[in-house]
């Protein structure tokens, strides 16, 4: 009897009821992800409305230790901001859970995206199982690393096991905001392709296909900001209680620092880790036509490597994205509380809650960011909805104005509000309070907020498709490959010039308005809108899964084009977003180095003239630390390409088990040819997983050595050095490789498919070599270069007081 396939139609069971539009479970496909969904919006139903109250409630607590209330004016707004930003990351999640991919016309088609999301959504599930234990086990042999020194060297147990608590916050929460990111993309990209095809269905339009993927990052980026600030002002809230004085707010600030190493830690996994696993996957894939010598792309269901591509980028995009940016608004929050600990030092006993308002200004400049960040994303969702492919690009455009624009006057409001009239710091240098008021501290958290607008334009123009920069790099691309990589080189050279001027005025400004703690504050005016970044760089790998699942499922042609104009337009975004989180990284970086001298001139006072740039210790370990990031730097590229050669290795091995999979018929059924899609997800996994491990030592060990062995200066030398070099690397790097990328696309759009499928244009040909080679350095070593820099100063921050202890600050080896 011969073998009759199941049809794909049966392979995913269908609720069956009499009238669906009655019942609740219609709108959600009774599958795993369909279960998800239900159990999500009764979880929200029965759990939100009593953890507001448990929030709230909190707020009210009064301290056992001290005469104060925590509920004040700043603590309201905090606590409001946490029920806000979580109320509509779920508000958005829920509109997202509407979508069924049962509301497909062609039946046949819509089992069949089931079937590439739940394959999509194993393969995530793999990496995360396998990554979150590794992260895990080096966070719990770091945590007893941290208590054991802290403990020892301060001589106090319970700060040791403050800051061990604080740490292991920091690295929980920030894993969760990865999985739950993560997760809302994988759950979205389907629901992406399925508004597109209803929305050709009924004549046309982009609103229903552009707010989906918008709608998840939103959810995605509220989510993120909601978690940061309860998590954070929890701990901090609690550790005040053993803390309550003022002259204690040191032993508080220092226990949080913690914190800013926990999101460290987890954002460097996620970014080696993930850059690692997303580029090898990428370039895998696209290696498969080569290898078979046929016409199999990236996304042909064939190609035993696609689905690796997909979860690579949600890897890459999603969840590096979010724990890099989690961390590095913690990092920059606890930047902040750590240069601002002294402003409770000498108030009487009436002001003391004013001088705890001051000190958490952080905080409520955050919190404004994410309540004007929610009524600027209304503008582009209901307002203003996208109605042509054009206005894609203007609604982004039109946040970024929005937010910014809105955020000044509002920051200038709450800035007159919550801070006193005049209050007193202590500066890196010297032994004299200098005085500041409202107004100073508006001035410096501004300069962030524009600045980061200005980066993101400055951006833009190198790597988008709209400017010349990107035209010219594609016009070499006529004399083939060799002239494009010299042009994309150049363009990545030029493009730090800008770039490096913008950052250097607004660390000059800051500096020059509030001292270190003014850079603090920019660092986190430059983070204030990060729910709407994060909206939109959520957009665009959501879109590019969107586009790749509706290649493989061999959708309607005018579909598959719509899918490629959001991902045209999310890929164009994601360049910027690049842009924004090296200008972040690098005001971040500027700022914990702050703290860390701030850290050392008041546990010893030798310090307190600063660092003489003279020492010859100095400036020997200024120079190595500039060499660390080009070390760094090729132990990741490295990997990549020992990746990239695993996963080519199985998928030629898949090719010659299974010569089928080289049919060249036009194969519509997943059922039919179905490649082992999860083994090249496994070894991309441990391999990727097995090859971090240099890079993450030396970002790790380098300040832990040069502090303990050579002392401060070396290690303050070695800081500065790494700074400098990480930020021209990664913005060089990271634009090179965006406009290469963008090139490639927009020579896509002006290449017929038929020519770009059997590689008769010579043109797109040498574009993508380009893409090939930018691919991971915008996606992989610059990102991470970024996490480099903040790491190893968060590390030194942490560890200060145990540097200063080995020969009083000089090391080991010091004379």
């Amino acid at each position: 009897m011969e073998h009759q396939e199941t049809p794909a139609a049966t392979l995913i069971p269908k609720h069956d009821t009499e009238n669906p539009q009655d019942d609740y479970r219609a709108y959600y496909p009774p599958t795993k992800w369909g279960r998800r969904v239900l159990y999500l919006r009764r979880m929200g139903k029965y759990l939100i409305p009593p953890a507001l109250l448990v929030i709230l409630g909190f707020s009210m607590m009064p301290s056992p230790s001290y005469n104060y209330a925590y509920f004040n004016a700043t603590t309201m707004l905090i606590s409001t901001t946490i029920c806000v930003a979580f109320f509509w990351a779920y508000f958005q999640f829920i509109l997202v859970a509407r979508i069924s991919v049962e509301d497909m016309q062609d039946k046949p088609s819509s089992d069949l995206l089931e079937e590439i999301q739940e394959t999509i959504n194993q393969g995530v599930h793999l990496y995360l199982s396998a990554k979150f234990k590794a992260c895990g086990a080096f966070i719990c042999i770091f945590s007893i690393i941290v208590f054991a020194w802290i403990s020892y060297t301060s001589g106090d147990v319970l700060w040791g096991f403050l800051t061990t608590i604080s740490f292991w916050s920091g690295a929980s929460t920030s894993m969760s905001c990865g999985y739950a990111g993560i997760k809302m993309a994988v759950f979205s990209n389907v629901r992406t392709v399925v508004c597109a095809e209803q929305q050709q269905n009924q004549g046309g339009g982009w609103a229903w296909s552009f707010n989906t993927p918008f709608r998840a990052g939103l959810a995605n980026g509220f989510q993120v900001s909601g978690s940061m600030l309860l998590s954070f002002y929890s701990i901090l809230a609690a550790f005040r209680i053993q803390y309550s004085q003022p002259t204690d707010w040191y032993y508080l600030t220092d226990a949080m620092t913690g914190y800013a190493l926990g999101t460290t830690i987890v954002s460097l996994f996620a970014r080696v880790v993930g850059g690692i696993f997303v580029k090898g996957a990428d370039i895998g894939a696209d290696m498969a036509g080569k290898i078979t010598k046929k016409s199999i792309g990236e996304d042909d269901m064939r190609n035993p490597a696609a689905i690796a591509d997909y979860v690579g980028d949600n890897i890459g995009h999603i969840l590096g994205m979010n724990l890099d940016y989690f961390g590095s608004l913690g990092e920059a929050i606890c930047a902040v509380l750590v240069l601002g600990s002294s402003i409770g030092v000498g108030v009487v006993s009436a002001d003391i809650n004013a001088a705890w308002d001051a000190m958490i200004y952080p905080l409520s400049v955050f919190c404004m960011g994410v309540i004007v960040s929610l009524v600027c994303s209304v503008i582009t969702t209901n307002i203003r909805p996208v109605t042509t492919e054009k206005s894609i690009e203007t609604s982004f455009k039109t946040q970024i104005f929005a937010t910014t624009g809105l955020l000044l006057p509002v920051n200038y409001i709450v800035s007159e509000a919550l801070l006193p009239e005049q209050f007193y710091l202590q500066p890196i240098v010297g032994d004299q309070y200098f005085s500041l008021g409202p107004f100073e501290a508006f001035l410096a958290v501004s300069c962030g907020t524009i600045g980061a607008l200005l980066m993101g334009l400055v951006t833009e123009y190198h790597t988008s498709h709209a400017f010349t920069p990107v035209k010219e790099v594609a016009d070499a691309c006529k004399t083939g490959a060799a002239t494009n990589l010299i042009y994309g080189l150049s363009l990545g050279y030029k493009s730090t010039i800008v770039p490096s001027l913008l950052l250097a005025f607004m660390i000059f400004y800051s500096y020059s308005l509030c001292d270190m703690y003014g850079v603090g504050l920019a660092s986190v005016g430059y983070l204030a809108n990060l729910a709407t970044v994060m909206a939109m760089n959520t957009y665009g790998p959501i879109c590019d899964n969107a586009a790749g699942i509706a290649e493989m499922a061999k959708l309607d042609a005018t579909i598959r084009q719509k899918t490629r104009v959001l991902n045209f337009s999310g890929v164009s975004f994601a360049a910027i977003g690049k842009g924004h989180a090296i200008g972040s990284a690098s005001l971040v970086s500027v700022a914990l180095l702050g703290a860390f001298l701030s850290r050392v001139r008041l546990s010893n006072m030798i310090y307190i003239s600063g660092v003489n740039t003279l020492d010859p210790l100095f400036f020997t370990f200024l120079i190595i630390g500039g060499m660390l990031p080009f070390a760094f730097s090729a132990m990741v590229m490295g990997s990549v390409a020992a990746t990239v050669m695993d996963i080519v290795s199985e998928v030629k091995f898949q090719f010659e088990r299974n010569p089928n999979l080289c049919a060249e018929s036009h194969i519509s059924s997943f059922e039919r040819v179905k490649p082992d899609y999860l083994a090249c997800v496994l070894v991309a996994t441990r391999k990727s997983l097995q090859e971090m491990i240099a890079p993450t030592l030396l970002v790790v060990l380098s300040p832990l050595i040069c502090g303990l062995f050579f002392g401060i200066i070396a290690l303050t030398g070695m800081l500065i050095g790494c700074i400098l070099s990480c930020i021209q690397l990664s913005l060089s790097m990271t634009n090179a490789g965006g406009a290469w990328a963008n090139s490639k696309k927009f020579i896509e759009r002006a290449t017929g498919d038929d020519a770009i499928k059997s590689g008769s244009s010579n043109v797109y040909v040498a574009s993508l070599v380009g893409d090939s080679v930018g691919d991971p350095l915008k996606d992989t070593v610059g990102p991470a270069l970024n996490v480099m820099m903040r790491g190893m100063t968060v590390i030194s921050l942490v560890f200060a007081d145990v540097f200063l202890g080995v020969n009083q600050g000089r090391g080991v080896y010091g004379a």
